[in-house]
């Protein structure tokens, strides 16, 4: 198994806000990343001990983020991207219970300059039955500065 670098260490977000554990794996098309519904997840709900399933998007979008820091890495700098549009967003529960393990997988389907659509599906690790799933457009401008 390729040894990838730590997820804090590639993705813009606080530490807090990192949902994702590890890379699991990566190939050109395809990235997937393990996950753990943790109780300090700023999402995490005290009362039901769970995470919301809308946590999952963030994960998704976390997981395609990386894909594209690791296609960019030797071509070009990678870039903070923006979620400009999520379709087809299906899930199974309402909550994650603590302690689940997830595995989330982001598929790129295009890519059109700055833009890139992936089909994206989070899966419980162990039985590998899917949780959620959804197609999530991204946008990763040049520059910042000038939106």
């Amino acid at each position: 198994m390729p040894d990838y670098p730590p997820v804090q260490d590639l993705l813009p977000q606080k530490e807090a806000m990192i949902f994702l554990d590890k890379i699991i794996n990566h190939q050109p098309g395809r990235t997937s990343c393990a996950a753990r519904a943790k109780r300090d997840n700023p999402l995490f709900d005290k009362g039901s001990n769970s995470l919301p399933f809308a946590a999952t998007l963030e994960m998704m979008a976390q997981c395609a983020a990386l894909h594209n820091y690791l296609n960019a890495r030797d071509s070009r700098k990678p870039k903070i991207g923006f979620v400009v549009a999520v379709k087809d967003f299906l899930f199974e529960a309402e909550r994650i219970e603590e302690g689940e393990r997830l595995l989330i997988t982001a598929d790129l389907v295009l890519e059109l300059g700055n833009y890139y659509h992936f089909d994206c599906e989070t899966f419980y690790f162990d039985s590998k039955t899917t949780f959620a799933k959804a197609r999530v457009k991204i946008y990763c401008p040049e520059d910042l500065f000038h939106l």
